[in-house]
């Protein structure tokens, strides 16, 4: 057995033997946990270990290793799973929950099995002080059969050679049995169409989402979500309508940048008239673009656009407040983005009437790449607006993401520094 087949090298290290041993799903989960313990909770070292570990087996072995975890992996792309793990991170991106897996395979086989009988099991063993997530578990393999080859994290080819690696490692699949033996044990809790992540364009669906959450999840909510507390009162959320009244506003207490940003990248800031506002990421064009956003914004139908070129629309059902984002072609050679931007500036002029550029304050958000501009103007309805626009490089092509936030102008007051902390998680 592997445990047993240790030789010395001729550094004088222990080493095992590298000989086809028949990786299999005990022999997996045995390496994930033996490496976990003496790493003692040390997610990089718990990685170092297990890529010694690897390395020193077949590239059959690593490789089936390998479409193992890829089957669990795949396996636990359930949407409780997701809401469990917005719980305990609280919030959740598309990324964050492809690095959620990797954490909760290597936190073990019967964490794992566990999970994906009841995800509120995971109470045992989240921190709500510590996200979970374990990226690099994913390229263990790859890592382990590149210092096979004598290269190392330190070594330029290795990166130069990972992706033919990673293809190498995409060939190796499971055999009926292989898939029989990774099944065994596993049941799988009763699963839901989304994930119930607790925020929602009216209240009522709010309402029923929060109660979804508390029946599926007492434990983890209890020890990990701040929205949760003992008498179950709901927080209070800002309405679906998005507007807020002037003279509240204007009661507001004065929040700093970092403060802002801070609460909408958490999922929620207590704001106007103590109301809790909340937030949650919006990922755009395979993750080229992300930024948080008010929760009870829902995107607009085509109909709703009136746009004559494809544009992502996201607003509150009532039309006072909406944001939207536009994908255009590179700059071209020559030009710059300040050029551009300027470029946009005219266009404005143009289509609007009783316009009113408004001036840059100390919540300008910080960026080399990003250029905005503000303004209040009158509409096609006849109603005053306020607008932002922002221009940004987007992507490895740098394509040009050109994004609005409009809003109706007696709430300024009240938007104008939330947009500006929206705008400081632009990723």
């Amino acid at each position: 057995m592997l445990v047993d087949s240790k030789t010395h090298s001729k550094s004088g290290n222990e080493r095992v033997d590298m000989q086809p041993v028949g990786m299999n799903a005990a022999l997996f989960w045995w390496l994930i946990e033996q490496t976990k313990e003496e790493a003692g909770g040390d997610q990089d070292i718990h990685e170092e270990l297990l890529i010694k570990a690897l390395s020193q087996l077949s590239d059959q072995d690593i490789g089936i290793f390998y479409a193992i975890y890829r089957f669990y992996h795949q396996l636990a792309d359930r949407s409780k799973l997701i809401t469990a793990a917005a719980i305990i991170d609280g919030f959740l991106t598309d990324d964050g929950f492809e690095y959620f897996r990797p954490w909760l395979i290597g936190e073990g086989e019967r964490t794992y099995k566990s999970a994906l009988a009841n995800p509120d099991n995971l109470a045992e063993v989240a921190n709500p002080d510590e996200f979970a997530d374990f990226e690099c578990l994913m390229a263990v393999p790859m890592w382990a059969l590149l210092r096979k080859q004598g290269k190392g994290k330190d070594d330029d080819e290795a990166y130069e050679a990972y992706d033919d690696i990673w293809e190498q490692m995409e060939t190796y699949g499971l055999d009926e049995q292989q898939i029989a033996e990774c099944q065994d044990g596993i049941v799988l809790d009763p699963d839901i169409d989304n994930a119930i992540f607790g925020w929602a364009s009216n209240d009522r669906d709010q309402a029923h989402y929060q109660a979804m959450r508390q029946e599926a999840f007492p434990r983890l909510l209890a020890k990990c979500d701040d929205d949760s507390d003992d008498d179950s009162e709901q927080d209070e959320v800002l309405p679906v309508s998005g507007a807020v009244n002037h003279t509240d506003a204007a009661k507001q207490r004065d929040f700093s940048k970092d403060e802002i940003t801070q609460g909408i990248l958490a999922g929620r800031l207590t704001y106007v008239k103590e109301e809790i506002w909340q937030f949650r990421p919006l990922t755009l064009w395979d993750g080229q673009l992300q930024m948080h956003i008010p929760a009870w914004f829902v995107p607009w139908t085509e109909q709703e656009q009136d746009f004559d070129q494809p544009t992502c629309i996201y607003g509150d059902q009532h039309r006072s407040a909406n944001c939207g984002f536009t994908l255009y072609p590179p700059l071209r050679r020559g030009q710059d983005i300040d050029e551009f931007t300027e470029g946009i500036k005219w266009v404005v002029t143009m289509d609007r009437t009783e316009l009113t550029w408004l001036n840059s304050d100390s919540q300008e958000p910080c960026s080399d790449q990003l250029r905005l501009f503000e303004f209040t103007a009158v509409d096609s309805n006849n109603t005053r607006t306020y607008n932002l626009v922002f221009v940004l490089p987007v992507g490895k092509k740098r394509k040009l993401c050109i994004g609005t936030f409009t809003c109706h102008h007696s709430t300024l007051d009240a938007w104008r520094p939330i947009v500006k902390g929206m705008l400081n998680t632009l990723q």
